[in-house]
């Protein structure tokens, strides 16, 4: 029998959490990583590593995969933020992303996504240098996860 190892991964105030296991066992191990380069150097074995960061950032409007997971969760749509627009990623401060968010598509950045833009900035970089990481890390919402499972 084939056992594939797979983790889930967010930020948090240390860098990055993540939680693995193998597929049908219920028990998982945690680690934390200072960076995101870090946690894909130390865990090269991952077939899946699940992340809870917009991958693929638009030029402009919103992303189709955002838009379908606020309409699947239904009431709970507010917990899906929009990933914010390639244009803001390098901003310095709140003002000048959402100046820069507005002037690309008429929309400007909350200040939850502003929050986590080093975040997103930080995976941004990371997937595009390395191309191999790309099939491996796959965004996931977590809302719709739950959603699904309730």
């Amino acid at each position: 029998m084939n056992t594939a190892v797979v983790a889930g991964v967010d930020g948090c105030p240390a860098g990055w959490l993540l939680a693995r296991t193998v597929i049908g066992e219920t028990d998982a191990n945690t680690r934390i990583f200072a960076t995101f380069g870090d946690l894909l150097a130390a865990v090269p074995e991952l077939a899946v590593i699940a992340i809870d960061i917009p991958i693929g950032l638009p030029e402009r409007g919103s992303r189709p995969t955002d838009v379908a997971a606020r309409e699947f969760i239904g009431p709970r749509r507010s917990s899906v933020f929009p990933a914010p627009i390639r244009a803001v990623v390098d901003a310095a401060s709140y003002e000048d992303a959402s100046a820069r968010s507005f002037a690309a598509h008429g929309k400007r950045l909350s200040k939850q996504t502003f929050a986590i833009l080093p975040k997103i900035r930080e995976v941004d970089a990371a997937l595009r240098a390395d191309p191999r990481a790309r099939d491996r890390v796959h965004e996931i919402h977590p809302e719709v996860s739950f959603c699904a499972l309730n």
